[in-house]
């Protein structure tokens, strides 16, 4: 299984043994549970009590901050598009978005 260089050595342990195919090897699979996981050297130093009583602070989500650009309208509307020469030939006369129930 290939798994991204970025996680730890526990956080791969973790995976595999999590995904692990033969559902009897699976880790939390065995006789005590739930609590194989919980003992994980991943979850080293993590307090499930304070978890089960919701006493966590929940981080805030991770958002990329975008970089605002202005974009020249001849980017985004093509080359000429306010050209007050042009302003007839750009057009769409007649034009509706509503349909017309007589002609229809």
């Amino acid at each position: 299984m290939k798994l991204p260089n970025f996680l730890s050595d526990e956080a791969r342990a973790l995976l595999i043994a999590l995904l692990n195919r033969n559902p009897h090897k699976r880790l939390g699979s065995g006789p005590v549970g739930a609590s194989d996981i919980k003992r994980h050297t991943f979850f080293k130093g993590f307090d499930w009590k304070l978890c089960e009583a919701r006493g966590l602070n929940v981080p805030l989500p991770y958002s990329k901050k975008l970089n605002e650009v202005e974009v020249p309208l001849e980017k985004v509307y093509g080359r000429g598009a306010f050209e007050p020469s042009l302003k007839e030939h750009n057009r769409l006369n007649q034009w509706s978005f509503v349909r017309n129930e007589k002609n229809s």
